[in-house]
């Protein structure tokens, strides 16, 4: 029952169950709802993993190997590039899967190839994927639906605090790693 297809599976046995109790106007109302809601975050979250798929494409890793002065900027890049991919495309799962494909040949450049080093790496792009959420965002428009807000609104509150939240949740990151760099 782990598979999202049995899930869909499961949800549509239920429905059908649905539609015997209730009238048919019920029904279509009632899907005619959920669409309006569920379309939107459907179509920006396909979207995005489209971009997300083209980005991979790109060499980034070859121009990456190119530059000379890779280890003192050491856990600041996978932040980087995880926040840019976060904020073109919108998906947080996409920017750490292509993040991470990105940044594991380059972690012995970076001076991160150690096991502390691959745990720093990693709370570094789990924090640049959580950076600024937007309308290209699924996540944006669910706290926005979910929670009445308009678009102007959802951008002053939502988008404001998530930009604050990567830069703290960078300034934590960096700060605990450059102790533990310290440290030993």
């Amino acid at each position: 029952m782990t598979s999202p297809i049995s899930a869909l599976g499961v949800g549509l046995l239920f429905s059908l169950r649905l539609s015997k109790t209730k009238n048919k106007f019920f029904v279509i109302e009632s899907f005619k709802v959920g669409i309006k809601q569920a379309l939107p975050i459907l179509l920006i979250t396909g979207m995005g993993g489209a971009l997300g798929n083209i980005i991979q494409t790109i060499p980034i890793k070859d121009f990456a190997l190119n530059l000379t002065d890779f280890n003192t900027l050491g856990i600041l890049i996978p932040f980087g590039i995880a926040a840019l991919l976060k904020t073109a495309q919108g998906s947080s799962t996409v920017a750490i899967i292509t993040t991470s494909s990105i940044c594991f040949p380059l972690l012995p450049l970076l001076g991160l190839e150690s096991d502390m080093g691959k745990v720093w790496t990693i709370m570094s792009l789990g924090v640049g994927s959580m950076t600024v959420s937007h309308a290209n965002d699924s996540y944006f428009w669910i706290v926005s639906q979910m929670g009445g807000l308009d678009v102007k609104t959802a951008y002053k509150t939502h988008t404001l605090g998530t930009f604050f939240q990567g830069v703290i949740g960078l300034g934590v990151v960096f700060l605990c790693y450059s102790l533990w760099t310290f440290l030993n």
